[in-house]
């Protein structure tokens, strides 16, 4: 749906995410090791790092790369 779903979970019930994240497009997504950054990859074109408190302020920072469209990301690392 063009997403990204971001839970707590040690939040009792979890059963509503913290935040929500509308990509407008085919998204992929990963915590840096601290799990303080989201970065969110989108379209295998751009990587957006959103700091996972303030998510709804949107990136803190915007990457566009150059297409290759050979590749697909299934995966941030």
């Amino acid at each position: 749906d063009k997403t990204v779903r971001i839970w707590d979970l040690k939040a009792p019930g979890h059963a509503q995410p913290v935040g929500l994240i509308n990509t407008g497009g085919k998204a992929v997504a990963a915590y840096d090791p601290e799990g303080a950054v989201l970065a969110v990859g989108i379209n295998s074109a751009i990587v957006n790092l959103y700091d996972v408190r303030h998510v709804e302020k949107g990136p803190f920072v915007k990457f566009k790369v150059p297409e290759d469209k050979a590749c697909e990301w299934t995966g941030l690392e």
